[in-house]
């Protein structure tokens, strides 16, 4: 559960998804790293518009695509990412 994963993350930490859809709300409030192993055109998340970086919370993204919208109050970093 990404979710969950993003909740229990401590400042500094790594994600890795293994290739699939990832989906349901994400709320960012740390500095946190979410990497894709297999690439973008296999590891999707999608957000449905939930995905929230707060003020003060640092989102870096690789080798994932994001589907469906973000608000982003924090830093957002998209490398190797693609944003559909």
């Amino acid at each position: 559960d990404l979710h969950a994963g993003v909740l229990a993350a401590e400042d500094g930490d790594t994600l890795l998804l293994e290739p699939g859809e990832w989906s349901g709300a994400l709320a960012v409030t740390r500095a946190v790293t979410i990497r894709g192993v297999a690439g973008p055109a296999v590891t999707v998340i999608r957000t449905d518009g939930a995905l929230e970086v707060a003020a003060g919370g640092t989102l870096s993204m690789d080798g994932v695509t994001i589907r469906g919208g973000a608000s982003i109050s924090g830093r957002f970093f998209a490398s190797g990412a693609r944003i559909d």
